[in-house]
């Protein structure tokens, strides 16, 4: 699993026995479970969370937008 996701075996270990991985993990964990381990909250922030989590995409679409907006120019 650690080879996988691109992390070390200690690593692992650490989530295994109750450190949370970061954001940036998330989505190679969620593919190679093929499943979102957790359920969404009903709380606004938390929403805002699980959608981070759950959906990587929009970040870059976030960071090319608003490198657009800086410079001008999206491509």
């Amino acid at each position: 699993m650690a080879k996988i996701i691109g992390v070390k075996e200690s690593t692992v270990w650490n989530w295994e026995h109750g450190r949370e991985p970061e954001l940036k993990h998330m989505p190679k964990i969620i593919e190679f479970l093929g499943f979102v381990p957790f359920k969404c909250p009903e709380d606004p922030i938390g929403k805002l969370r699980y959608f981070k989590l759950v959906n990587p995409a929009p970040r870059l679409y976030l960071a090319l937008l608003k490198k657009s907006v800086i410079y001008g120019s999206l491509f």
